[in-house]
């Protein structure tokens, strides 16, 4: 089955979005690599479908990605933020623990 381009496009709009709407970007210097600029969209849930369904939807999203098989041996399916969430949990629980040098005693 071709899955096609998908990635390429997503690609192209968030080129458009973050270089073309702000007015500079890869076109005024082409040696440099990175994002020159930043688009930011507030969206508010309750405007559109409410709150209670963007969770909902969001949350069966999640787990359906939690819930992918891999092959065996690969690491679980993890979403953005996971790790940290996961550290903040521990230190939460466990305290923070620092280097030795950044504390002397």
């Amino acid at each position: 089955m071709d899955l096609g381009y998908k990635g390429f496009a997503l690609a192209l709009f968030v080129e458009a979005i973050t270089n073309a709407l702000s007015g500079h970007g890869r076109a005024d210097n082409t040696q440099t690599a990175g994002a020159p600029s930043v688009f930011l969209q507030l969206i508010n849930p309750a405007q559109f479908g409410g709150r209670e369904a963007f969770l909902r939807e969001t949350s069966f999203l999640a787990e359906s990605c939690r819930e992918t098989p891999v092959p065996a041996g690969k690491p679980p399916v993890r979403l953005p933020g996971h790790a940290a969430l996961a550290r903040r949990a521990a230190q939460l629980k466990n305290g923070v623990e620092l280097y030795a040098t950044i504390c002397q005693r």
